[in-house]
């Protein structure tokens, strides 16, 4: 997606490494917070790892701090010099890399920040596509990796975090973009800006789910509830208001700032909302009741951000004081020290404790590398022995495990899919206590083949799309059509996407030499979407690609690229697997015998998942799928898809049926129905019983 402008300023921290640092955490006892002290500005940004080890917060001083957590603190252990100021902070559900985002750099407004294991500088990276406006807040989807980017020049950039690169761009607000959030499932995206409009994308498509009208001033801040049916939207008119994300209503409205509200966080069980503001406050609301049940006072200046622990059991907020504090916010008594060495009892977990020398050593499941496991099913026992001291209870995730002898304990935990913070809380009878954290990944069973090719490789697609001519007719869905497959591509099958829109002949054909220089590995395939303009010469009996620079009067068709010529060049790429899709005018003419398709699906309709992918793997494959054949196609209308792309699409989002994989037999029985007829076949070099393979992620 070629593009001319200059980029907004991103970084992301990649492998981070952690500095000898000293502790800054003092307790508050008149607040019930503990305060870190680092930053000599203000503090506009903060973001807690997935497991919870690490602080990261940003700001006017042009630094990103790194904390590391020590029982209910976190300790400075890094410093590093953004040279911007930060807007926006989120860690990758690995926990290892961290995208910062804010103003643009001063003369360094076409580049990524990259920071290198134990670096403190920036080191830059240029992006394939780029913007120059200032990126006000940012969000990160777990699932599919995309990071959304609220940008001041009224739209939306999703940009992929594994590629780094932009892979969309939402137009449909009309003012600045202030604050952008993921659902849990990453299939809505929420936006919100200052012209007080809070709008719902789908993300894959790119398209307006609904407007919610409800704010006549700016918002500020959003989130959603980890339920994924409550949204949550506040900003310069000082109300929350919580709308029912299925009815798009507004379901309740929380009253109680008295100045603007600038954050918003639910907790990790979504029983609780937190809301700062520039009354200074930080308060707590039921999500159940919609009463705020806690004001939690200790901030002299405006609070801009807030962040839980995924245990739930701390709250970080930060702002113009320059100061992080921590807050308690489970349940606990008013002088926890006291009662717990009065009464040698009952004793909370979410209390606030030195610690001892309890040391927990975990005994199932077994980490593999460092304090990651990955493991199938839906629960995982927790098991474990704590040493050091008279340990009097065990909690994990704020739950109480079974303590038996010689301090051993156990209890199992429920595991979602992906990625599940454990948290590991032993308590003595001093009630000194110590704290361990990891993460359990839950895979779903794998469909591909422990030996032979397995889950081939990688997956790349290149879309060429003009709907902008110089000569020729313009057409309304190409370039539209190709992004929302684009995304599609990439959310739901995985694929490394390339969007080239409104090339000319000489773009075109030096991008797909690139990839003819390209070393691919024997299980990577190659996905090619052409969509335009096409005309078919009767004197020289060749179908062509109609690109952006092409003559209407050039009889000769040197400013086109016959089907001749495209055959040639792609059978060449050095990947044995590819399939070219053609949504254009006389597009069946890219084979001079208009071949039909062969699907071969009854061979294979008992063999295993697994063993249908290897087979399917080893043939080497040239196939394509046109919109027509030695005829004129309709482009659709404006905004709508061509039909041809309209039923892809819908193949595509059948996700393959219950076994996740898409096959190019399944593919047409989506778009034999279209009209005019699409054709299929195969060129080159392609061999009997080869397949292009779609397989979910």
């Amino acid at each position: 997606m070629p593009n001319s402008r200059r980029a907004g300023a991103i970084a992301v921290i990649v492998a981070i490494a952690l500095l000898p640092g000293y502790i800054v955490a003092q307790p508050d006892t008149d607040t019930d917070s503990q305060v870190l002290a680092g930053h000599s500005g203000t503090i506009t940004a903060l973001a807690i790892s997935p497991d919870g080890k690490y602080l990261a917060s940003g700001g006017k001083d042009e630094t990103v701090h790194l904390w590391e957590r020590n029982g209910r603190t976190f300790e400075d252990r890094s410093t590093l010099s953004a040279d911007r100021v930060t807007l926006g902070l989120v860690f990758n559900p690995d926990g290892r890399s961290l995208f910062e985002a804010g103003r643009r750099l001063r003369d360094k407004d076409n580049v990524l920040g990259v920071w290198l294991p134990g670096g403190t500088q920036l080191s830059p990276r240029a992006l394939q596509d780029t913007w120059n406006v200032d990126v006000n807040g940012i969000a990160l989807c777990p699932k599919t990796r995309i990071l959304a980017c609220a940008l001041g020049d009224k739209t939306v950039a999703l940009v992929s975090g594994p590629l780094l690169k932009q892979v969309g761009r939402l137009e449909g607000h009309n003012g600045e973009v202030l604050c952008v959030a993921f659902n849990k499932e990453g299939t809505l995206l929420a936006s919100g800006s200052d012209d007080g409009g809070v709008i719902l994308w789908n993300p894959a498509t790119g398209r307006i789910q609904a407007v919610l009208s409800g704010h006549k001033d700016a918002v500020r801040a959003i989130a959603f509830h980890p339920g994924g049916k409550i949204l949550a939207s506040a900003g310069k008119e000082r109300d929350i208001i919580l709308w029912n994300v299925t009815s798009r209503a507004i379901s309740r409205t929380l009253q109680g700032h008295t100045d603007d509200v600038l954050a918003l966080a639910f907790s990790p069980d979504g029983k609780t909302l937190a809301s700062a503001g520039a009354d200074n406050t930080v308060r707590l609301w039921s999500v159940d009741s919609g009463t705020e049940v806690r004001t939690c006072l200790g901030h002299e200046d405006p609070v801009y951000a807030l962040a839980f622990t995924p245990s739930g059991d701390l709250l970080a907020s930060a702002g113009e004081d320059k100061l992080i504090r921590l807050w308690s916010v489970t349940k606990r008594p008013a002088k926890p020290r006291m009662i717990a060495e009065e009464i040698g009892a009952s004793v909370d977990p979410a209390i606030p404790s030195v610690r001892g020398n309890l040391r927990i050593a975990l005994l199932e499941p077994s980490p593999s590398r460092g304090m990651k496991v990955v493991q199938k099913g839906d629960r995982a026992s927790i098991k474990g022995r704590v040493s050091g001291g008279a340990v009097q209870k065990v909690f994990v995730n704020d739950e109480e495990a079974k303590l038996g002898r010689n301090g051993e304990f156990t209890l199992a935990v429920p595991l979602e899919e992906g990625e599940n913070t454990v948290h590991i809380r032993a308590i003595d009878r001093a009630n000194n206590s110590n704290d361990e954290t990891f993460t359990i990944t839950r895979e779903l069973p794998s469909v591909l083949p422990p030996t032979g090719l397995a889950r081939h490789g990688t997956d790349y697609a290149l879309l060429i799309a003009t709907d902008e001519y110089d000569e020729w007719k313009q057409l309304t869905n190409p370039v539209d059509d190709a992004k929302t497959i684009a995304a599609e591509l990439h959310t739901s099958y995985g694929f490394e996407t390339e969007v080239l829109a409104n090339a000319t002949q000489a773009e075109i054909l030096t991008t797909l030499r690139k990839y003819a220089g390209r070393k691919f590995a024997d299980g990577d395939q190659m996905f090619i979407f052409i969509a335009g303009h096409g005309q078919f010469d009767e004197v020289l009996g060749d179908g062509y690609v109609v690109c952006r620079d092409s003559r209407l009067k050039d009889e000769v068709k040197t400013s086109y690229i016959s089907h001749s010529t495209l055959r040639t060049i792609i059978n060449n790429l050095p990947c044995r697997h590819i399939l070219l899709l053609v949504d254009a005018c006389f597009g069946g003419t890219f084979d001079p015998l208009i071949a039909a398709s062969d699907r071969g699906e009854d061979e294979y309709s008992q063999v295993t998942k697994p063993e249908f992918i290897d087979r399917k793997m080893r043939f080497r494959t040239r196939r394509f799928l046109t919109s027509g054949g030695k005829e004129y196609v309709p482009d659709g209308r404006p905004g709508q898809h061509s039909p041809f792309t309209r039923r892809f699409l819908e193949a595509l989002r059948s996700y393959g049926g219950k076994d996740g994989v898409l096959t190019l037999g399944e593919v047409l029985l989506y778009i034999e129905t279209v009209r005019p007829e699409p054709r299929a076949g195969e060129f080159g070099t392609n061999e009997p019983g080869s397949d292009f393979l779609f397989i979910t992620k």
